[in-house]
């Protein structure tokens, strides 16, 4: 906890992934999580890494189930994704669809989903996106 509240946490690819894991974990730690091309293929099927398969019923969608319907408990999560490299290949729009399908997160209130049109899976388009990020956690309209 910092400062009596929840923290915030964010990371790209491995680290989007990462983020999301850790505060479905322990979203009593994590209130926030950020998730900036996250690399959710690896948590595909039923052994992780399988491409072919998809998020719902895979090992990492089952480890994070029962935190994700908790509508109390759950962490506010912001995910995004860039259309040059990682729009369907690492998942994140795969998990943005499943997460307003199957746990009623909803995109402004909850959660944040951005798809970047010019973006790729790169260091210069998260460094764009963190900012925005960044002013939807901490702006004067922030969650």
């Amino acid at each position: 906890l910092v400062g009596g509240q929840a923290a915030r946490l964010a990371g790209a690819s491995h680290g989007g992934l990462a983020a999301f894991h850790t505060a479905c974990a322990f979203p009593e730690q994590f209130h926030l999580a950020g998730c900036l091309s996250p690399s959710f293929w690896v948590g595909r099927g039923r052994h992780g890494g399988d491409i072919r398969s998809t998020l719902r019923g895979s090992a990492l969608m089952q480890l994070v189930d029962a935190t994700l319907k908790d509508q109390e408990k759950r962490p506010v999560l912001w995910i995004d994704w860039g259309l040059r490299a990682d729009g369907a290949r690492f998942g994140a729009r795969e998990m943005a669809d499943l997460l307003v399908t199957d746990y009623g997160y909803r995109d402004g209130q909850d959660a944040r989903f951005l798809e970047d049109q010019n973006g790729g899976h790169d260091e210069l388009a998260w460094g764009w996106r963190l900012r925005l990020l960044l002013e939807t956690f901490y702006g004067e309209n922030g969650f």
